[in-house]
């Protein structure tokens, strides 16, 4: 297949051996392409045009360098025990190496808020030796969740599975996140009211006496073709119409919202 032709921009070929094992019955039990990895690796350096590239790690040997994400390595069976992990990871999760390497697997991180069905689903790749990734939610060694993005890659020896690397590619740090939304929640509510202007006074005449009127009321003004000889109170309520029965009581009384028109 001419990979240029389907959308690449560039072709790396190298030929190799495919070495194919069968068993007593005659079938196929493995299948291994041999070929020379560090002349591949040249070419793809010079196609690329770079001095480095990201290699998915295969093989224990390859993971044995620095890596600028968490890394843990475990044994690939059962109980998975952590053999080797980098200071990222151990400022990830709080836990030192000390404590963990040959002494206990990932289980430490789970808690009763871990997705079951992804930590199901991972699980099952690596039982099948495939290669997985997932989103899981853990804690740390103190008990702060963290939500994580975690690749995972069967590690060889000897063209056997014989461990799993595990590289977290992003963290979430849930309570951390939650915090910071309250205060900028709470930033939002006091911009808000420093912008609400403070409410003033003003003077409504009853009974030809001028008086203040009580905060949060406004007066009403309304044309005396339409209303005469009638008494407007307002309030934040809305506007209340009294007839002119009450215009006398209403001219002794002492409530300040009342405004007489004739």
């Amino acid at each position: 297949v001419n990979a240029t032709q389907c959308g690449a921009k560039r072709e790396v070929t190298k030929r190799g051996m495919l070495c194919c094992k069968f068993n007593s019955a005659h079938k196929i039990v493995g299948l291994e392409l041999m070929f020379d990895v560090m002349a591949f690796m040249l070419q793809l350096k010079q196609a690329t045009g770079r001095d480095s590239f990201v290699v998915v790690p295969n093989t224990v040997q390859t993971c044995q360098r620095p890596f600028d994400t968490a890394m843990v390595m475990t044994v690939a069976e059962r109980p998975y025990t952590i053999v080797q992990v980098n200071s990222l990871w151990e400022e990830m999760t709080g836990y030192k190496a000390e404590d963990v390497v040959g002494k206990a697997s990932c289980q430490v991180l789970q808690g009763q808020e871990t997705e079951r069905s992804n930590l199901g689903g991972l699980m099952e790749a690596v039982r099948f030796k495939r290669p997985a990734f997932t989103t899981l939610l853990n804690y740390t060694r103190e008990g702060q969740k963290f939500r994580h993005f975690l690749n995972v890659y069967p590690l060889s020896t000897d063209s056997k599975i014989t461990h799993f690397l595990g590289l977290t590619v992003h963290v979430d740090w849930s309570e951390k996140a939650q915090v910071h939304q309250q205060q900028q929640q709470q930033q939002a509510q006091v911009q808000v009211q420093a912008q609400v202007p403070a409410p003033t006074q003003q003077l409504i005449v009853a009974s030809g006496v001028p008086r203040a009127a009580p905060v949060g009321i406004m007066p009403t003004v309304v044309g005396s073709s339409t209303l005469p000889s009638t008494l407007i109170a307002s309030s934040t309520n809305g506007v209340a119409l009294m007839p002119p029965q009450q215009i006398l009581s209403a001219q002794n009384t002492t409530e300040p919202n009342v405004l007489q028109r004739s």
